[in-house]
């Protein structure tokens, strides 16, 4: 048509004949406008399998998304974007909050709960452990209150196998007695540890000496009985054992006693070897 337009300008200087010209182009068509329409499918999850917990699948059926695809087709006008996404919304019966989240009904907030929980679980009880300071001043820091039965038998050992050992060695021995505690091949308690193999009114065949050696188990120096005391305290409450590596026995460098060929030893603290069984 342009083409046409400049010929008749240059060729004929006469208006009615540069109209004649214009009248012969044909209009051209307007470009159909196409309605587009919302063509995407609507996530919705497959139904759930009987879960391990029992419960059962759900009965409602959630509707069809190409169900909700002609019902937006159908419609006569397009609609907004946020209208049709709340549309969507009602049809999935989900809820529509005051700030525009959608929150999901009860069938399908059933359906998509996942088969295990997202939140950790509990650690056991062997890993929560408190932290323990090998220091005398953070010791001496802590509120000593009184000692039941089994954190006075700890204390008694602690006092008369270790008192001269320095402040790791004393907790070390804490924990061999802790650690057989937890051993199937020991008793149950840190009382019937410390004491086993005493027999009534003979000596010999104890597990720690100072309970077979007929001298008295007073704590006379308060020195070494409150630091004991304390170390008794902590452990029993859950302080962590960290230094002997799950011992189960120990023995003083002044000795060689013949079990010991047959365990693995873990660590040497002071005058005490250690080993695991």
């Amino acid at each position: 048509m342009q083409s046409k337009l400049v010929l008749a300008s240059v060729q004929h200087s006469n208006p009615i004949a540069r109209n004649s010209v214009m009248t012969d182009v044909t209009t051209p068509q307007s470009p159909n406008v196409v309605q587009a329409a919302l063509t995407s499918r609507v996530a919705r999850p497959e139904p759930a399998p009987r879960r391990p917990d029992g419960l059962p699948k759900a009965k409602e059926k959630t509707p069809d998304s190409s169900a909700v695809a002609a019902a937006l087709l159908n419609s006569p006008r397009p609609r907004p974007r946020d209208e049709a996404a709340f549309a969507v919304l009602s049809l999935l019966d989900v809820r529509v909050s005051t700030q525009g989240a959608g929150i999901v009904g009860p069938r399908l907030d059933r359906l998509l709960a996942p088969l295990s929980s997202a939140r950790p679980m509990v650690r056991p009880a062997s890993i929560e452990r408190r932290v323990v300071q090998y220091s005398d001043r953070w010791l001496r820091n802590l509120d000593l209150r009184p000692l039941d039965d089994e954190k006075a038998c700890l204390a008694t050992a602690i006092y008369h196998e270790a008192r001269g050992e320095s402040l790791r060695g004393q907790f070390a021995v804490a924990e061999v007695i802790l650690n057989r505690v937890d051993s199937r091949k020991f008793p149950n308690s840190i009382c019937g540890v410390v004491y086993q193999g005493v027999r009534a009114g003979r000596y010999g065949g104890c597990q720690f000496s100072f309970a077979c050696d007929g001298n008295s188990e007073a704590m006379p120096n308060r020195g070494s009985a409150s630091r004991a005391k304390r170390i008794a305290q902590v452990m029993v409450d859950g302080g962590h054992r960290g230094l002997t590596q799950g011992a189960l026995y120990f023995h003083t460098t002044a000795v060689n006693p013949t079990w010991a060929n047959r365990f693995t030893q873990t660590t040497h603290i002071g005058a005490h070897l250690f080993y695991r069984g």
